[in-house]
């Protein structure tokens, strides 16, 4: 990604217009392809902390209680202890999750964002309120901007994925040792 980063800057320095414009098409199309797969990968470990938080509201509904540390929802649970990204109102987690299905699934919307429907809709209403725009080929370098990444360097979406992570563990252990159910 620092390569892609370095030619953009040696291209604007040659004056060519033109040759600044190719070179930020591929560059901006190769890190966003490298944005695209990390905002992914922190996908999956989201996916995996939301489905065990899921089962445990399951299975304290079992025992007739109901827990509060979430509603128990994918967003309700991304919104425990996750800083929310400027000047939007959605967290980190929740703005990393809709990076990584703009990325896999953008492609797909043929109409004008404003007509989207569904997840489509919800993912478009969160990357537009960070930065992303319709018909832009650099929404994902607009999320890692959004997101305080620097230098072309995708490491703190780790950081943020670990830290909610850790959150969520802490604030559902102590309701479940609350209500004694560990």
């Amino acid at each position: 990604m620092r390569a892609c980063g370095d030619a953009i800057g040696k291209a604007q320095k040659s004056g060519s217009d033109e040759y600044v414009e190719a070179v930020v098409d591929a560059g901006c199309g190769g890190i966003g392809i490298l944005l695209g797969a990390a905002f992914v990968t922190c996908q999956a470990g989201l996916n995996a902390v939301v489905a065990h938080v899921k089962r445990i509201h399951e299975s304290a509904k079992q025992t007739g209680q109901t827990l509060t540390s979430s509603d128990g929802t994918k967003n309700g649970i991304f919104s425990i202890c996750s800083p929310v990204v400027p000047p939007s109102s959605y967290t980190q987690v929740q703005v990393i999750n809709a990076f990584a299905n703009y990325f896999k699934h953008g492609d797909e919307w043929n109409e004008s964002w404003s007509a989207l429907t569904g997840q489509s809709k919800r993912t478009a209403d969160i990357i537009s309120a960070v930065g992303a725009q319709e018909f832009n080929t650099g929404n994902l370098c607009a999320g890692a901007k959004a997101l305080g990444i620097v230098d072309d360097d995708p490491g703190p979406l780790a950081a943020y994925v670990r830290q909610w992570v850790e959150a969520v563990l802490n604030t559902y252990e102590a309701e479940l040792k609350r209500i004694n159910l560990i």
